[in-house]
């Protein structure tokens, strides 16, 4: 599929309840494609210790919530394109280069 078809569709991703123990980053959500933005993410209830926070881009009604880590070097929240409650005050994150566009096949694919 080319375009816009080509990009998944991701939905609903819930974490809560986790507990870290020197880990290099809180989470990493940063891979989704703008046109097609994460819907539904929550991180809730996270303890522990970490080298760095919480890093998201293209995602609309994010919820985070009792989020209580220490040990990090630059701040816990950072954002782009991001929608929902928790991310109030969040630095601003640069936004990530998308990928390039999936083109069309020469030739189309046919299953046997």
């Amino acid at each position: 599929m080319t375009g816009d078809e080509g990009i998944p569709t991701v939905r609903n991703f819930k974490f809560s309840n986790i507990c870290l123990h020197d880990c290099p980053q809180v989470a990493d959500v940063t891979g989704v494609h703008s046109r097609k933005p994460l819907d539904g993410f929550a991180l809730t209830n996270v303890t522990g210790n970490c080298a760095k926070g919480i890093s998201l881009a293209n995602i609309r009604n994010a919820e985070l919530r009792d989020i209580r880590v220490t040990g990090l070097t630059g701040p816990l929240l950072s954002v782009v394109n991001v929608t929902g409650t928790g991310i109030e005050g969040a630095s601003t994150l640069a936004p990530p280069k998308e990928p390039d566009a999936i083109p069309a096949s020469a030739t189309p694919y046919v299953l046997k």
